[in-house]
Formats: C-alpha cells, sequence, structure tokens
C-alpha cells in the first residue's frame, strides 16, 4: 500500500478543475463507478480513493487489494480490462452513509501521475409500508418506513359541503432515522373535519417516486374504506396491503416447485450463480463501452460479477 507520504507527495501532480460525474445509487444494491484512462496506456499502477479522507478504496499494482474497514469486501474491479484502459470499479452494498461521497482515481504513467475520474454518489431509498389512520379526534396520520433521504408530504381531501377537492395544511412531518440503515420512518398528520375522503401522498424528492393512500370517511367522520397505490418503481411492493398478485403466483409455482425438487441432485447451483454473476457484469461492461463517445457514462450496476476480481483483503 502507498505511504501517507507517498500520497502527499503525489498531490502535487494532480489534474485540477475536473468536474464530478453524479452517480445515482441504491440503499442496499451496486453501483458501477466508471473511469476508462485514455490510450495510448503505459499504466504503472492505481488507487480509488475517498474524496477528503485517506480511505483507500482500492489499490491495484501486481495484485489489488484495500486495508480500509468500510470498504473491505465491497469493491470489485474488472481486473481484464486493465490492458484497455478500463479500471472501473463497482462498489456494492450501498448504504445511507454512502451518499454524496466522491471517489477519484490516482493513477501512475510511465512518465507521469494524475487524478482522474472524479464520481459522486446520490443516493436514495424508496419508501414503503403507508398506513393512513384516522382517530375520534378527526385527525389522520400518515406513515411509511425505508426511504432516503427525507421525504416530502402532501395531503388533500374532499369537502362533506361543497364536493370540492382542496389541499390541506399538514402539521409539520418528522422522519426518525434508522440507526442501522440510515432510513427514514415519516409520520405526518392532519385535521380531516368536514371532509368525505382525505389523500396522503408521500414523495422521494431524490428518485422522484411517491406512495399514496385514500380513506373514505362516514358520517361521524371515522375512516371507513381506504385505497393504497403507488407511482414509480417499487419492487412490486403494494404499499398499506399485500401484494395478492405475488402471493398468486406464490401459490401457482408451488406444485412446480415440489415437481423439480426431484431434480436438484443433478444441479450445480454455485455454477448457475456464477454464469449470472458474469452475466450481468458483462452488462455492466457493455453499457461503460458503449459510453465511452458520449457525455455521460451509465450509473449503477447489478450484483457483483463472476469475470470480475473481488479485492485481496488479507
Amino acid at each position: 500500500m502507498l505511504t501517507a507520504g507517498l500520497v502527499v507527495g503525489l498531490l502535487g501532480a494532480l489534474i485540477s478543475g475536473q468536474r464530478a460525474e453524479l452517480l445515482g445509487a441504491t440503499v442496499g444494491g451496486s453501483v458501477l463507478v466508471p473511469c476508462k484512462l485514455p490510450a495510448p496506456l503505459s499504466l504503472k499502477w492505481f488507487y480509488w480513493q475517498e474524496d477528503e479522507t485517506e480511505n483507500i478504496l482500492i489499490h491495484c499494482d501486481q495484485t489489488c487489494d484495500t486495508t480500509t474497514e468500510v470498504y473491505r469486501n465491497r469493491v470489485t474491479v474488472f481486473a481484464s480490462e486493465f490492458g484497455s484502459g478500463n479500471i472501473s470499479i463497482k462498489l456494492h452494498s450501498v448504504t445511507a452513509a454512502d451518499d454524496q461521497k466522491s471517489f477519484w482515481v490516482m493513477a501512475s504513467f510511465k512518465d507521469r501521475c494524475e487524478r482522474c475520474c472524479n464520481s459522486t454518489l446520490q443516493v436514495s431509498a424508496p419508501y414503503r409500508g403507508i398506513n393512513l389512520t384516522i382517530d375520534t379526534a378527526d385527525t389522520a396520520t400518515c406513515t411509511a418506513r425505508g426511504g432516503y433521504p427525507e421525504s416530502s408530504v402532501s395531503w388533500s381531501g374532499q369537502n362533506m359541503t361543497s364536493g370540492e377537492y382542496v389541499d390541506l395544511h399538514e402539521y409539520k412531518p418528522t422522519h426518525e432515522r434508522d440507526a442501522k440503515d440510515g432510513t427514514f420512518t415519516v409520520r405526518s398528520s392532519v385535521s380531516v373535519k368536514e371532509l368525505v375522503s382525505v389523500t396522503c401522498r408521500i414523495t422521494n424528492p431524490r428518485s422522484n417516486q411517491s406512495i399514496n393512500s385514500t380513506t373514505e370517511m362516514d358520517r361521524d367522520g371515522a375512516g371507513c374504506k381506504s385505497g393504497d397505490e403507488s407511482n414509480g418503481q417499487l419492487n412490486g411492493e403494494q404499499p398499506g396491503g399485500e401484494n395478492h398478485a405475488d402471493q398468486q403466483m406464490e401459490l401457482q409455482e408451488e406444485p412446480q416447485e415440489a415437481a423439480n425438487e426431484g431434480n436438484t441432485d443433478h444441479e450445480d447451483p454455485q455454477h448457475e450463480e456464477e454464469q449470472g454473476d458474469a452475466h450481468r457484469d458483462n452488462e455492466d461492461l457493455n453499457l461503460l463501452r458503449g459510453a465511452e463517445n458520449q457525455e455521460h457514462r451509465p450509473a449503477g450496476g447489478a450484483e457483483e460479477g463472476g469475470g470480475s476480481v473481488q479485492a485481496n483483503t488479507g
């Protein structure tokens, strides 16, 4: 690994004035952080570093490794691509703590050292499990969980007298942060007096994903009917209720799964998993290669690749 003194010494040779590329990432997922060095190539070694810290994501010379605990077993490189100047990495197990982190490469060539390939992560997570309730004091309360960053909440309702739909002024929403994964649970309330129905909408300002729930009241002001719907990609989850389509699918698949049990002795799960990982990494690399002549490179990826090299953490 490079010593702190060597890192400091190299800073005088950095290329300045580079704009960071914004990369979208999802909590719990993986993201491809691209870097394509120009030809002709005389690369001796390189390392990826987190900006404004001493954290090294990965250092590659004869081998690739990292000693920074926060990135241990989280970084994959594509060693077979080094010869063409592709030193992209894939960062796995993205967390809310990775939001707004910037990364860059220090590369040593035959006659110089250069800093290049600045990227900044913008992390998000969809809000899920929306729940809308009404108490006896004619107050509606809306909650949802697992989102990042903090959401915006809007309310609307149908007036009992005029029948018009109006925007409602909510009480200030609260966001409680989960100590484990850094995501938020949002809670918001609003008065529903003189209304026959009320709708709560929770929106992620970064991904523009939104979920909403509507409840109709009876004449006494108590909620009697609830309908939930969602906008955006929520991985098939139906907020506020069970995913009946998924349940039906599971019931249909059970007989087939039972019929396949007798064939498991002839399958090689590890081989199938490696093939799937290699396919996903090839997709990432194809996207990267296809974007070399474009102004913006692709941001994001799937899962860890079998055609890649995991950092040797010792």
